[in-house]
This record gives structure tokens, sequence and C-alpha cells, in this order.
């Protein structure tokens, strides 16, 4: 499994903003809509800097006003957890 957590409400796409901010106080570090708690199930990949929506590569026009990850980025990273899934070094 994998997590996410941007660190703050404000590095957040802003339409997670509110919901971020909402379970932050309740459950702690969280990707606007899922805690990092409860994202940890089986083998636990690690918690990306990511909020929801980057993690399932949403378009977003405003990505450059959170520093978001860029589509590349994303894929990457998603790359990255596949080989580790596999069990492959990374190249």
């Amino acid at each position: 499994s994998v997590g996410g957590d941007r660190g703050s409400a404000l590095r957040t796409s802003p339409e997670l903003m509110p919901t971020y901010s909402y379970i932050e106080k309740r459950e702690g570090p969280n990707d606007g809509m899922v805690s990092v708690q409860s994202s940890r199930w089986g083998l636990y990949y690690g918690t990306l800097d990511m909020d929801h929506f980057h993690q399932i590569n949403l378009p977003l026009p405003h990505r450059w006003v959170t520093g978001a990850p860029s589509y590349g980025e994303v894929l990457e990273e998603y790359r990255r957890l596949a080989l580790f899934a596999a069990g492959q070094p990374e190249q």
C-alpha cells in the first residue's frame, strides 16, 4: 500500500484543502481524502509527497500553484512502485 501527504493544506490541491484540514485534525497526515494511518495495510511502500488528486494523476490546471508533482513525476513514482512490488531494483 501507499499513502500520501503534502505536509500542509497550502501544498494540497485547493479542492482538497477543506477535507485535508478536517482529516488532519482527526487522524493526522493525509492526502486530502485518506489518512496515512488508514492507508497502511500489507506491505507499505511509503508516504508519497502527493495529495489524492496527484496520486490518481488528475489533470489539474493549477498544479504550479501548490508546487505539485508534474505528470511525468507521478508516472515515474508509479514506475518505481511497480519495480518495488516486483522485487526488482530501481534502474
